[in-house]
């Protein structure tokens, strides 16, 4: 143990949460601790909001203690002795009962047993994510290294625990280079060996596809993913369901520079699946066939496999926007059948600036664009109900993006043009 408190580092809201947490496992003569990430990250003086906690003894009991205290939503999974609880304003704390795994197979999920903090500790994946903070009263803030977890993290290395770690748990490949460049650490000497004999023996074949996916989309998901996509590169371990992926690597740092200037965009605030952008980048080149079988393989989500299968026409979209004339209707008729994600990748990865203009103009204005007349006024002017009346109005907004049409009555003068016809 350190008798440094690395506790005091929380904010003071997470830091009176955890101290309630150690208090009532206390009363319910139970031990708690704050375990994972988030300690590594307090010793580095990283930001982390994550609130992971263990349990010696019934976690569920403190998980039902909390859930009344903090008016927090449970979601309990027995089977692997975890719970959640999300509170009002959002937040997640994690609870598990301290437990060991064992593996009947390679890639197979772990059988789980209750055991000690020990046991929890050296189940976990690397060394620097196996550390834990005491939150019992009469412990508090005391740092448990059981592996030498801590000296890991001053020497920046990351070390796997045995020689099948990478074998038992394939996905741990893609963590240990997600962290690896997350940190800028780098790999001990044998755990780099270790994780390429796993490579060398396919050993991402033995997880199911959905599960080595959720490793890969967190790679995504980092602030910068093209470093730790690089080092897979390298390393020739960019595989998804059983297909060899080689994306192209100016592709994906363009893009990621780009998407920096446009997450400032005011139409793209509030838009959250920026990994789906670069998932279509390194998914670009991958042969229909093969694509439409890895996004079954992984089970995606329907929309979010559209618009990848789309996304492999962005080159195509970029050379018809980029044609030196085009009426606003005609780059409405383009992009409004594509799905809004693919119009952003093809907005992140277009290099010439009549198509940044155009996609922006749609995005700004065009596709917002409505009528002031309805069908009722056109049935009115005597059209009859049906497909008709349908074809006028969509003509009628063509003339509004072309002409500016500015009010009710020349919209109505449109439709008189349009119903003479």
């Amino acid at each position: 143990m350190v008798k440094r408190n690395f506790l005091t580092s929380l904010d003071q809201e997470r830091y009176r949460i955890v101290r309630v947490i150690g208090r009532q496992a206390q009363k319910l003569g139970l031990k708690a601790y704050l375990v994972g990430g988030i300690v590594r990250d307090l010793i580095l003086k990283r930001p982390n909001l994550d609130l992971d906690i263990a349990v010696e003894g019934d976690n569920f009991a403190l998980v039902a203690r909390m859930a009344k205290l903090l008016k927090a939503r449970p979601v309990i999974h027995q089977v692997y002795k975890t719970a959640t609880l999300y509170d009002k304003k959002g937040r997640r704390i994690d609870f598990a009962g301290a437990r060991w795994e064992t593996y009947a197979r390679p890639g197979a999920l772990p059988t789980v047993r209750a055991g000690s903090l020990k046991d929890d500790l050296l189940r976990r994946d690397f060394t620097v994510n196996a550390l834990a903070l005491s939150i019992h009263p009469d412990s508090f803030g005391a740092l448990i290294d059981v592996c030498g977890g801590l000296e890991d993290l001053s020497k920046g290395r990351i070390r796997v625990f045995h020689d099948k770690s990478f074998i038992d748990d394939p996905t741990r490949i893609l963590r240990a280079v997600r962290f690896e460049e997350r940190l800028a650490f780098r790999l001990e000497a044998k755990t780099k060996k270790l994780l390429q004999e796993a490579l060398n023996k396919r050993a991402y074949l033995t997880v199911t596809a959905p599960r080595y996916f959720v490793e890969f989309k967190k790679i995504l998901m980092e602030d910068d993913p093209c470093a730790p996509l690089q080092r897979l590169l390298r390393l020739n371990a960019v595989q998804i369901a059983g297909v060899t992926i080689r994306p192209r690597w100016e592709r994906l740092k363009v893009l990621y520079n780009r998407m920096k200037q446009l997450k400032t965009y005011s139409f793209y605030r509030n838009y959250e699946r920026w990994w789906l952008l670069y998932l279509m980048a390194v998914l670009e080149d991958v042969q229909t066939g093969s694509l439409k079988r890895l996004l079954k393989e992984i089970q995606i989500k329907k929309e979010y496999e559209k618009a990848i299968l789309v996304s492999q026409e962005a080159a195509r979209i970029k050379k018809t926007l980029s044609k030196k004339i085009l009426t606003n209707s005609q780059i409405y008729k383009i992009l409004k059948k594509y799905p809004s994600d693919t119009i952003l990748y093809v907005h992140a990865c277009a290099s010439h600036d009549r198509v940044h203009q155009r996609i922006e103009r749609y995005l700004k204005d065009l596709c917002r664009m409505s009528l002031r007349i309805s069908g009722h006024d056109l049935k009115r002017l005597g059209v009859p109900s049906g497909q008709r009346i349908g074809f006028v109005l969509k003509e009628v907004l063509y003339r509004k993006m072309d002409s500016n049409l500015r009010t009710k009555s020349q919209e109505l003068k449109a439709a008189k043009e349009f119903v003479l016809r």
